[in-house]
């Protein structure tokens, strides 16, 4: 059986996971989008899996300007909070954090 690279191909089916921002920095944006970890790139998504290094999950989930935005406001608050929301966006996308794409 051959087959191509189009019979594995899946449009994304899930809503957007964006995140409103409190206090977001002057000029920089109200809200910021986590990236569907089944959409990344093969190789970024395999980063992802092996790290596991919440920090490196965000910028990996993140744009570098969304990032910058996100860490502007979340970088104080408790860990347990950033911890929760990390796993909410995870489980928005279906992906168990222990089962990150491989």
């Amino acid at each position: 059986m051959r087959k191509t690279r189009r019979n594995y191909h899946k449009e994304a089916t899930r809503e957007l996971f964006e995140l409103d921002l409190d206090n977001p920095i002057e000029g920089g944006p109200q809200f910021v989008t986590f990236r569907d970890p089944n959409k990344l790139e093969t190789g970024t998504a395999f980063s992802l899996a092996r790290t596991a290094d919440p920090e490196d999950q965000l910028r990996i989930l993140l744009s570098d300007e969304d990032f910058a935005a996100f860490w502007a406001e979340w970088r104080t608050e408790p860990v347990d909070e950033t911890n929760a929301l990390l796993e909410d966006v995870l489980k928005h996308y279906g992906v168990d954090r222990g089962k990150l794409p491989r």
